[in-house]
């Protein structure tokens, strides 16, 4: 980053300009894994806090691709339906992820939402979707990114 100062030292105009440099590091790891069982596809993501703070994960939703659906399955053993973006918020506590290698998973169940032809389409296209992922940390600062499509191989 520079920054310049400008001034006027009697009748002369001058500048002084100032040269910043800073370490930037990715503040989360997102390791996803693939799984097929007969017409499902599970995927696991494990998320990795790399800060010397703690975070707050607000949303960790999977954006399925064209016709395809996706439900996460939490712990407690119920299905929860994915969230339909255009519907509107849902207010959920956000997930603590602790500081130096905390770690949280999620695991989606996906499945295709559409049939016939369009079912042959997606299953040539090896694209599943993408996860969006914000957070905020200890003085509420927002912090957010999106992932790349990730791959699956459809059985």
């Amino acid at each position: 980053m520079v920054c310049t100062v400008l001034y006027n030292d009697g009748s002369e105009r001058k500048y002084l300009p100032q040269f910043f440099k800073f370490v930037v590091a990715n503040p989360l790891s997102v390791r996803t894994k693939v799984r097929n069982v007969k017409e499902t596809i599970c995927l696991e993501a494990c998320i990795e806090n790399h800060t010397k703070s703690n975070l707050f994960v607000d949303q960790v939703e999977f954006e399925p691709a064209p016709h395809w659906s996706a439900t996460i399955l939490k712990a407690d053993g119920l299905l929860h339906s994915a969230v339909n973006f255009s519907a509107g918020v849902i207010i959920k506590p956000p997930i603590l992820v602790r500081s130096g290698g905390g770690i949280h998973n999620y695991l989606y169940q996906i499945k295709f939402s559409s049939s016939g032809t369009e079912q042959v389409k997606a299953k040539r296209s090896n694209i599943l979707g993408k996860l969006q992922i914000t957070w905020r940390t200890n003085l509420g600062e927002p912090g957010g990114f999106q992932t790349q499509q990730i791959l699956g191989t459809v059985s």
